[in-house]
């Protein structure tokens, strides 16, 4: 069963050797804890496998839907995400968050949890393009109609006003270069 809330906390201190798993659900509330976060609404589903023996693993697998801004309309759209993640845990005396890398996470030897917030956080936006789109439909952008349309006007206009403005370049026009 998914918990509903913004921690995503694996309590790991009581549990025995094993396979053990936990579900999470994020949504918007979740999204709203980073205030410059490119995801504006949430429905995604979060488990996690914590192998624990003498070390300690994580796989995290990420489904779900996001809703971003798209990048050449402006307007919100809904695109899935997906993501499987590998995690290893070290105890050390000292953790320091900037010794953490992808692959690992640094946490104290008295630690009783881990907090992945962050972490899925991250892995969430690293599945959103640096400029999301809507997906095209027949190779034609799938944006909303009025606001392409709007920019396509602008274009021609300003190109037609650069015709008029400046003709000293139409002679370079004429020529030919094969």
């Amino acid at each position: 069963m998914a918990t509903h809330n913004k921690d995503l906390i694996v309590k790991f201190i009581s549990l025995p050797a094993g396979i053990h798993e936990f579900n999470f659900h994020i949504g918007d509330e979740f999204f709203e804890q980073y205030p410059n976060s490119l995801i504006h609404k949430a429905n995604v589903e979060v488990d996690v496998v914590l192998h624990k023996s003498t070390t300690m693993e994580l796989d995290i697998e990420i489904n779900g839907e996001v809703e971003v801004e798209c990048g050449r309309c402006l307007e919100n759209f809904t695109m899935p995400v997906n993501a499987h993640q590998h995690l290893l845990i070290r105890m050390v005396e000292s953790p320091n968050a900037e010794d953490d890398d992808i692959d690992t996470i640094h946490i104290a030897n008295s630690a009783s949890e881990l907090v992945l917030n962050n972490h899925i956080y991250d892995f969430v936006t690293l599945e959103v393009p640096y400029s999301p789109s809507h997906p095209d439909i027949n190779d034609e952008p799938g944006c909303v109609n009025e606001a392409l349309d709007s920019i396509s006007e602008n274009d021609t206009e300003e190109s037609k006003d650069e015709e008029v403005k400046d003709e000293r370049w139409s002679a370079l026009k004429k020529i030919k270069l094969n």
